[in-house]
């Protein structure tokens, strides 16, 4: 259930941050370089999904490829 509510946490980000350009736009505002649009669709893909959701926590599942501790 936990990734659940992060994943609606992830989707209310987004879905937020695309409400907000559309109304600066239609409005005329001018918006931050982090909140503006960086494309010419509102298609929110895995190639821009960094931009709606910021970089990811992890890259991996392990911190380390070898263990740097010895045996």
């Amino acid at each position: 259930e936990a990734g659940v509510r992060n994943l609606s946490k992830h989707i209310d980000k987004i879905v937020r941050k695309l409400a907000l350009q559309i109304v600066a736009e239609d409005e005329g505002a001018e918006l931050t370089e982090k909140s503006a649009r960086k494309s010419n669709t509102w298609s929110v893909t895995d190639s821009n999904l960094n931009e709606y959701v910021g970089k990811p926590i992890f890259t991996s599942d392990r911190m380390y490829e070898k263990d740097p501790l010895p045996h």
